[in-house]
C-alpha cells in the first residue's frame, strides 16, 4: 500500500472520532521534550482504482515488533479505514488493576490496592492530618459547579475543617482519582468516564475529542497549595497506577479525521474514505500531550509496537500509550507506544501485562516498567470472564505470571490455572491445571468463577452456580500445582482478602434455594432462560435467590480443610466491595484487623410524605415513589493472631439521607485512624468512635 503523506487538515472543529477495536489497545513513545514536530509537505498518494481490501481488526498472538515507519503507518491507517466500513465489534474493556496486599501494620488506613507497593487511584487520600475528597460536577440554580477536591484539616478533637480546595484547569472533565505521595498530589481527570464492567459497546463513530488531564500540587502546606504542573493527554483514561513517586498513565487514543463518512456503501465513496485517510500525515495519527501549555506530540509512528505476525491487510488504529510521570519532577517521563487489541491490564511492582482475546483464548504481552521496554508475550487457553475483577485472576510471583482463565466454548465453562515464564520474547507455559497427573476439575459442571485471588505460594478461588466452592491450590513448586483442598457453603464470595495467619475474607452475597413449592418452571426447560445463577432438572428451573450480602472469614491454615469461621449477613443489601475493592477500608496492627465496608439497601417509607402512616394497598403502593436508599458503613473487626479468630460486627454507621440529593454508594468511601472513623458519602464527611452505639459527628 502506499502510504505517502500529506498534512493533517487542522480547519475543521467537528472532527468525527474513529473508536477501533474490539478492545482497550495503545500507542505511545518518548514524552520527554516539548518540541513541536516540523510539518510535513502535502504530497499527493496515487489515487485507487477500486476500493481496497481489508481485514476487520482482531486479536494476534506471538510477539510485538517496531516494525519501521511504513509498516506502522499502514496497519494504523488499515484499522481506521476497517472502522470507517463498520468491521468488527467495537468495544471497551477495562479492568486494570494490581495484586494484593496485607495490609502495612499502623493504625491509618490507606487505599486498599491489589499489589502491595502499587496504588491505585481513588477518590480520597489520608495523611493522617489532611484528608482530600474528590467531589463531582453538580447543578444548580445558580449553574454548574465544577468537581472539586476539598482540602480538610483534622483537628485535635478528629472533627475536619475545610481549609481550601483544588480544581483542574479544564473545568469540565470529571476526577477520576488521586494520588498523594509526601508533598504531591496528583489529580487524574477525564472528559468522560471509564466503565468498570466487560464488554461494554460503543459506537464505531463518537463525535468531539476526548481528553486526560492530570494536575500535580505541591501540598507542603494544604492551605496553600501550589500548581506544578497541569497536563492534557488526548483521548480516554484507562487507568493508572504509582509506584513511589512514578505515576504510570494509560491512555487510550483514536486519530480524529475531518470529512469522512462513516459506514460507506458504494465504491466511490469507499474509495473517498479510504484517500482521505491514506492522505493524513503520520504525525496526525499521533496523540499530543500538554504540558503547561506547550504542546508537543506524545510519540512517532515509528517508536509504535504492532503484532509480528500481521500482514498488509491487518489493522488496528486504536493507540495505546503507557506514560511514566515523575510526580516530584514532571518533566522526567517517557512512554511506550502499542497498536493492538487488550481487554485487561495488570500491573506488578516490576511489569505491566496486557491481555486481549484471540478466538477463545488469551494472548498476553509483558512491558517492563524499568525503561518501558517491551519484553515477550504468550498465550492462554480460555478467557479471564467477566464477573468480579478480572484483573484478579492475573498475578506475577517470582518472574511467573498465574491466571486462571475460564473456556466458554463447551457445553459448560471448564476452568484452567496456568503459569508462564518467559523465554526470550515468549511466555511460555510451564505449568497447567488440570493435568494429566491432576485431573480435578476446578469447579463443578455449570458453575463460573466468581473469585480469584492469590497470595504468595497459594491461589484461592471461588466457583458458583447454587453453593461456593472455594477451592485452595498449591503453588509452591510453580510447574507442579495442584488443588490442595475445597470448601462448599452456600452462597458466594465475590471479593477475597487475604489476611496474616492463614485467614481470608470473604464479601458476597448469601444464596438461598427455594423449596420444591417455590421453584420457577414451565414445564419446557427449553423455553427457560438458564444464565449463570439457573439450574434445569428435568421440568424445573431452580433460582438461587440472593438475600443479602454475606462477609466470611476462612481459616485456610489448613489448606486440605479449608473452614468457614464466621459469616455476618445484612438482609436485602448489597456492598460496593462486590464490584470495587477499593470501597473496603483496613488496618492491620499485629495481627488485629479492622474493616469497614459500606453498604447499601433499598429502604421503603413506613408513612406518607405529609406524615400519615400506610393504611392501604394505595398508600403502600404510592409509597413506592418514594422509595429511598439505606446507606451505611459496617465496622467490623478480627484478631488473626487467635487461635480461635472471630468475625465481630462493631456497629452500623447509618448516614443521614442527603440533603443535596441521591449520591450512588458505588463511591462511598471510608478511613479509619486509630479508633476513629470517617464515612465518606458524596461530598460530605461524618465522623464516629471505634466504637458501637455511635453517633455521628458532621457532615463536614
Amino acid at each position: 500500500m502506499n502510504t505517502n503523506n500529506v498534512q493533517f487538515p487542522k480547519t475543521k472543529m467537528s472532527a468525527l472520532v474513529i473508536a477501533i477495536g474490539v478492545m482497550l489497545s495503545g500507542c505511545g513513545g518518548s514524552g520527554d521534550g516539548d518540541v513541536t514536530a516540523t510539518p510535513q509537505q502535502p504530497v499527493q498518494p496515487d489515487p485507487q482504482t477500486k476500493p481496497p481490501e481489508v481485514k476487520a481488526p482482531k486479536g494476534f498472538a506471538g510477539e510485538l515488533v517496531k516494525a519501521g515507519e511504513e509498516k506502522v503507518s499502514q496497519y494504523l491507517k488499515n484499522g481506521v479505514y476497517a472502522a470507517t466500513l463498520g468491521l468488527g465489534q467495537p468495544r471497551f474493556e477495562i479492568t486494570a488493576t494490581p495484586e494484593a496486599a496485607l495490609g502495612d501494620a499502623g493504625s491509618v488506613s490507606s487505599t486498599n490496592t491489589q499489589e502491595a507497593g502499587v496504588d491505585e487511584a481513588d477518590r480520597i487520600e489520608y495523611d493522617g492530618n489532611f484528608l482530600y475528597v474528590a467531589t463531582s460536577s453538580s447543578w444548580s440554580e445558580q449553574g454548574r459547579e465544577p468537581a472539586k477536591v476539598k482540602v480538610m484539616a483534622r483537628k485535635a478533637d478528629y472533627s475536619l475543617a475545610e481549609v481550601s480546595s483544588l480544581t483542574l484547569q479544564n473545568e469540565q472533565l470529571e476526577i477520576e482519582g488521586l494520588y498523594l505521595h509526601k508533598d504531591r498530589l496528583a489529580v487524574m481527570a477525564a472528559s468522560f468516564p471509564i466503565y468498570p464492567l466487560a464488554a461494554i459497546g460503543i459506537e464505531p463513530w463518537a463525535p468531539g475529542k476526548a481528553a486526560v488531564s492530570m494536575g500535580v500540587f505541591d501540598v507542603t502546606t494544604p492551605s496553600s497549595s501550589q500548581d506544578v504542573m497541569q497536563m492534557d493527554i488526548d483521548g480516554w483514561l484507562l487507568g493508572s497506577r504509582r509506584i513511589d513517586n512514578q505515576l504510570y498513565v494509560a491512555t487510550s487514543y483514536v486519530p480524529a479525521i475531518d470529512d469522512i463518512k462513516p459506514f460507506p456503501e458504494t465504491d466511490e465513496e469507499k474509495i473517498a474514505a479510504y484517500e482521505a485517510i491514506r492522505s493524513v500525515s503520520d504525525d496526525a495519527l499521533m496523540p499530543t500531550m500538554t504540558v503547561n501549555g506547550v504542546t508537543s506530540p506524545m510519540n512517532a509512528v515509528s517508536d509504535c509496537y504492532i503484532p509480528a505476525n500481521a500482514d498488509e491487510q491487518d489493522g488496528y488504529g486504536q493507540l495505546l500509550t503507557i506514560t511514566r510521570i515523575n510526580m516530584s519532577q514532571p518533566d522526567d517521563r517517557e512512554s511506550i507506544c502499542l497498536s493492538i487489541q487488550a481487554s485487561m491490564l495488570y500491573m506488578s511492582a516490576e511489569n505491566v501485562y496486557l491481555a486481549s482475546d484471540v478466538e477463545g483464548s488469551t494472548a498476553f504481552h509483558k512491558i517492563a516498567l524499568n525503561g518501558l521496554t517491551y519484553e515477550a508475550s504468550g498465550m492462554v487457553k480460555g478467557q479471564l470472564g467477566w464477573r468480579g475483577a478480572p484483573n484478579l485472576r492475573v498475578d506475577e510471583e517470582q518472574g511467573m505470571l498465574r491466571v486462571v482463565s475460564t473456556d466458554y466454548q463447551g457445553d459448560t465453562p471448564s476452568h484452567r490455572l496456568t503459569v508462564l515464564q518467559q523465554n526470550g520474547t515468549t511466555l511460555d507455559d510451564v505449568a497447567v491445571l488440570p493435568n494429566a497427573q491432576q485431573p480435578e476439575a476446578i469447579g463443578k459442571p455449570g458453575e463460573d468463577v466468581y473469585a480469584v485471588r492469590f497470595m504468595n505460594d497459594k491461589a484461592y478461588i471461588v466457583t458458583f452456580e447454587q453453593i461456593d466452592p472455594l477451592y485452595v491450590i498449591d503453588l509452591s513448586v510453580p510447574d507442579q500445582p495442584f488443588v490442595a483442598g475445597s470448601l462448599e457453603i452456600p452462597g458466594f464470595s465475590s471479593y477475597l482478602h487475604p489476611m496474616e495467619n492463614g485467614l481470608l475474607l470473604g464479601v458476597g452475597q448469601e444464596v438461598e434455594i427455594p423449596s420444591s413449592g417455590n421453584l420457577a418452571t414451565n414445564g419446557d426447560p427449553d423455553d427457560v432462560s438458564n444464565d449463570d445463577d439457573t439450574t434445569v432438572t428435568d421440568d424445573v428451573v431452580i433460582l438461587p435467590v440472593r438475600t443479602g450480602v454475606k462477609m466470611s472469614l476462612f481459616d485456610v491454615r489448613d489448606p486440605q480443610n479449608p473452614k468457614e469461621l464466621t459469616s455476618i449477613v445484612k438482609e436485602n443489601t448489597y456492598t460496593p466491595v462486590e464490584f470495587d475493592y477499593k470501597a473496603l477500608t483496613f488496618t492491620n496492627t499485629n495481627g488485629q484487623y479492622r474493616f469497614a465496608i459500606p453498604l447499601e439497601a433499598w429502604h421503603v417509607p413506613t408513612e406518607n410524605p405529609d406524615g400519615r402512616a400506610l393504611s392501604s394497598d394505595t398508600d403502600i403502593a404510592r409509597s413506592s415513589l418514594f422509595m429511598n436508599t439505606r446507606n451505611s458503613l459496617l465496622l467490623l473487626e478480627v484478631n488473626s493472631a487467635t487461635k480461635d479468630p472471630v468475625l465481630a460486627e462493631v456497629d452500623e454507621l447509618v448516614a443521614p439521607q442527603s440533603e443535596s440529593g441521591y449520591y450512588f454508594g458505588g463511591s462511598d468511601r471510608s478511613v479509619i485512624h486509630g479508633d476513629h472513623v470517617y464515612y465518606v458519602r458524596g461530598p460530605d464527611v461524618w465522623h464516629a468512635m471505634w466504637q458501637s452505639d455511635n453517633k455521628l459527628d458532621g457532615p463536614y
